[in-house]
């Protein structure tokens, strides 16, 4: 027993501590194991941490998706009266860009008379306008699916190059500017809008009002 002592004593006589007081010796080892657990905790991953994270990721996308919607333009509605050979004729209510096929499926479908080989059913129905449906033995119309309300006139929303050209001074470059100021600006309000191309003035406007609608 007595020489372990003396061999503990030795050592630590050898590492310079053994005229350090105990207390001190238990002060330091204290210390120690409190920086040892600070360090701990400060590096341990927290599940707090990671709720917050998650917390703030959700919000984040949840204002992304309010600003998206908010962003969404609005469908415009329009009202379009279906006449003719279809089994319900009335005015119906269409989301701005439909075809003249939702207007003939909305009345009901062709009559069993209709004359559907006259009837272009891609039309691209205007605000207003009025559909009309031939029967066997009509003559159709060249404009819109069948019967339009003026249907003399170029509609300047829906009018291809071609059909623009048929009015007095428009030419292939004017017909171009009214096709290409619809689709940077949308669909015209008004025929006088149409001032608003590149081109036309009011000498030209004069010339075309009576010929054209919207």
């Amino acid at each position: 027993m007595k020489g372990s002592v003396d061999k503990r004593a030795r050592l630590l006589e050898r590492a310079g501590i053994s005229k350090v007081p105990k207390n001190v010796i238990v002060a330091a080892a204290i210390v120690a194991v409190l920086v040892a657990g600070l360090a701990l905790a400060h590096w341990w991953p927290s599940s707090d941490g990671i709720s917050i994270v998650a917390g703030d990721r959700s919000a984040s996308a949840d204002g992304e998706g309010s600003d998206a919607a908010a962003s969404k333009p609005e469908q415009k509605i329009i009202y379009v009266h279906v006449v003719g050979a279809v089994k319900n004729p009335g005015v119906y209510t269409f989301a701005q860009g439909a075809r003249a096929q939702a207007a003939v499926d909305a009345a009901g479908g062709f009559a069993k008379n209709a004359n559907t080989t006259v009837v272009n059913l891609a039309h691209e129905l205007v605000d207003g306008e009025q559909i009309y449906i031939p029967a066997k033995g009509e003559a159709g119309t060249a404009q819109g699916a069948g019967r339009a309300a003026s249907p003399s006139k170029v509609n300047i929303n829906t009018a291809n190059s071609e059909e623009l050209e048929t009015l007095p001074g428009i030419g292939p470059a004017i017909a171009g500017e009214i096709i290409s100021y619809r689709q940077l600006n949308g669909r015209f309000d008004s025929i006088e809008d149409i001032r608003n191309v590149s081109g036309i003035g009011d000498g030209r406007f004069s010339k075309i009002k009576a010929l054209i609608c919207v």
